[in-house]
């Protein structure tokens, strides 16, 4: 075969498996629980010093927690930095973040905050029976803040089951 026609089978291959091959996402087969609702989620606001019950898992199936977004509140005058961390019922901490929240600063314009998202391929695991609890702790303070407690991290988590 002439270099040519080898070249044209070659590309004509290519274009044949190219066009089969399909981007999907598969999860294990244990994955699904609950029958046709397997999601969770949850949100609000947790306050300084403040523990709240997310989820708690069912005996038999796992919660998988696929999505995280954690936003410091406070008011324009007053920059507050809090830390939350995600802890199981068992005493192990699945994970620590820090946020702020903007602040006014006069002449000197509006001050950046930061928050946490996450959309995590893996996910991160409460095992069956156990609980997943949010805490929250504020750091620090910086500009005109009273002591009000009513200032907090705004959340929302997300996952699904999954059967053992």
């Amino acid at each position: 075969m002439s270099n040519m026609i080898k070249g044209m089978v070659a590309l004509g291959l290519g274009i044949v498996i190219g066009v089969g091959v399909q981007q999907v996402q598969a999860f294990p087969a244990s994955s699904v629980g609950y029958g046709q609702n397997p999601l969770v989620s949850i949100g609000g606001t947790a306050y300084h010093g403040e523990t709240k019950v997310l989820f708690t898992a069912p005996a038999d199936q796992d919660i998988i927690i696929k999505d995280l977004v954690f936003t410091s509140s406070s008011n324009m005058s007053c920059k507050r930095a809090h830390k939350s961390e995600l802890i199981l019922g068992s005493g192990d901490v699945l994970g620590q973040f820090e946020t702020n929240s903007g602040a006014y600063a006069g002449t000197h314009g509006m001050s950046t905050a930061s928050s946490i998202q996450h959309a995590m391929a893996g996910g991160l695991r409460v095992p069956a029976g156990d609980t997943l609890t949010f805490v929250v702790t504020e750091v620090s303070t910086y500009g005109s803040c009273s002591g009000s407690t009513s200032y907090g991290v705004r959340y929302m988590v997300s996952g699904y089951y999954a059967q053992m």
